[in-house]
């Protein structure tokens, strides 16, 4: 019985005592992934993050409902205040895309889809998803893939300023600086580059398989005197989809780096499996093409 007292004695003690100190210790320091390559700092990483934004926002499309980003936000502060000193400035952003899934940006950019966010079940399993993308951002995963990025394709090991980076992160034309070093340590692709006439407004695409971590095909693009620009970049299989800024969308062979198809419309994609391309050629109209011969399929 002596027992059973001393044990209520000291639950009721416990929870009459302060839990202020707990709640006031200071997160614990970053350790996950403390040795991967990162050459961005908070704030360069902050300028990459900016830069991806503006180029996403011609490829999805984004729920703009102050309502919505408030409860988004107001959930997320919930989260990030346990979260340690990253020198981030989050952002939460809805997307409308086919999938249920949620993603991170450089620069702690945070999107959700419109589908999983009707498909959680209660704010708990969306709070679990926005801290679950929040952890990549902590450990800053997307700057250390953009950093091993830069070093397998262009052997780029440091950024410096806002200027510095941009030119690294538009590394299309062969005029910038690193394309031309590029030309110069492939002899080939120098030799293709001159048959174009080595234009400076000619861009410059390599397509890098991220787990093997190597390049797979190159591409040389001529613009027309830089008539044009590259909006998206998207790759399967041995093909390469770009949707440029004249609402075409162009499919190169990665074997060969040829053009072999245009196509009038704003977003594609390949399935590999049955030869073919999907074109949205106006909001909720898709046609079907065979990537062989270029023919329509089905509308």
């Amino acid at each position: 019985m002596k027992l059973a007292y001393s044990l209520i004695a000291l639950l009721v003690g416990l929870s009459l005592s302060p839990i202020v100190s707990a709640q006031e210790c200071a997160p614990p320091p970053i350790t996950a992934n403390s040795a991967v390559y990162n050459i961005f700092t908070p704030e360069q990483e902050t300028i990459l993050g900016e830069l991806t934004y503006q180029r996403m926002q011609g490829d999805l499309r984004f729920i703009r409902d102050q309502q919505i980003d408030d409860y988004l936000n107001a959930l997320a502060q919930k989260l990030i205040k346990h979260l340690p000193p990253t020198g981030l400035k989050f952002q939460f952003h809805v997307v409308d895309i086919p999938e249920a899934n949620a993603f991170n940006t450089p620069g702690g950019y945070v999107f959700i889809s419109r589908k999983l966010i009707g498909f959680a079940n209660n704010e708990d399993e969306l709070a679990g998803v926005i801290a679950h993308e929040l952890g990549h951002a902590t450990v800053r995963h997307s700057a250390s893939d953009f950093s091993n990025y830069l070093k397998l394709i262009l052997n780029v090991t440091q950024v410096t300023d806002r200027k510095d980076i941009a030119e690294k992160y538009n590394l299309w034309t062969l005029g910038s600086d690193a394309g031309k070093e590029r030309l110069k340590s492939d002899p080939t692709l120098a030799a293709k580059a001159k048959t174009l006439g080595n234009k400076d407004d000619d861009y410059l695409l390599e397509v890098v398989d991220a787990f093997a971590g190597k390049t797979v095909g190159s591409v040389l693009l001529e613009t027309g005197k830089g008539s044009f620009d590259i909006e998206t970049a998207y790759s399967e299989g041995d093909w390469l989809v770009l949707r440029d800024s004249e609402n075409r969308v162009l499919a190169y062979s990665i074997v060969d780096g040829e053009l072999k198809h245009r196509f009038f419309g704003s977003y594609a994609t390949i399935n590999p499996k049955v030869n073919e391309v999907v074109v949205e050629n106006y909001p909720g109209e898709l046609t079907f093409y065979n990537l062989s011969s270029g023919e329509q399929v089905a509308k």
